[in-house]
C-alpha cells in the first residue's frame, strides 16, 4: 500500500469531505483511518441539543468503516473513563451506537445553523 494509514479530522460536526472523498479511496485501497477532533475541540459536548457525550463522539466515528482508530486526549479521570466506556461496552467492535442514535445525531448536526453559534466554519469553501 502507498500509505499505512491516514489521520483525518472527522467528527458530527465535520463529516462531508472524509464521507464523500476519503473515506471510500481509504476503504477501496485497504488504509485504515484514525480519526482525530471527534469532539470538535470538546464543542459538541457543549451544544444545546441533543446532550452529545464524550462517548457519542467517539463512537459516532467508530460506526464508519473506515475509522479503524480514535485519537482522545482526555482533560481528567472522568473525561477517560467516559472516552474508555464505549470499548468497554461494545460487543462485536462494529455496532458502537445503536442506528437510531446515528440517525438522529446526523441529522441534527447536518443543521450547521442550528447549533453552531461561535461562528467557525470548518471548511467556508466546501462545495460538497
Amino acid at each position: 500500500a502507498l500509505l499505512d494509514a491516514i489521520m483525518l479530522r472527522y467528527n458530527l460536526s465535520h463529516r462531508k469531505a472524509a464521507e464523500t472523498i476519503s473515506f471510500p479511496e481509504a476503504l477501496e485501497n485497504d488504509i485504515p483511518v484514525l480519526a482525530f477532533t471527534t469532539t470538535r475541540w470538546n464543542g459538541l459536548q457543549r451544544t444545546a441539543s441533543p446532550n452529545v457525550t464524550t462517548a457519542d463522539c467517539i463512537t459516532f466515528a467508530l460506526q464508519h468503516p473506515a475509522v479503524e482508530v480514535v485519537l482522545h486526549s482526555a482533560r481528567d479521570e472522568d473525561e477517560l473513563d467516559d472516552a474508555l466506556l464505549p470499548i468497554i461496552s461494545c460487543s462485536d467492535g462494529i455496532h458502537w451506537m445503536p442506528d437510531s442514535k446515528y440517525a438522529d445525531l446526523c441529522a441534527f448536526y447536518d443543521d450547521e445553523m442550528a447549533w453552531n453559534n461561535d461562528g467557525f466554519d470548518e471548511y467556508p469553501d466546501e462545495s460538497i
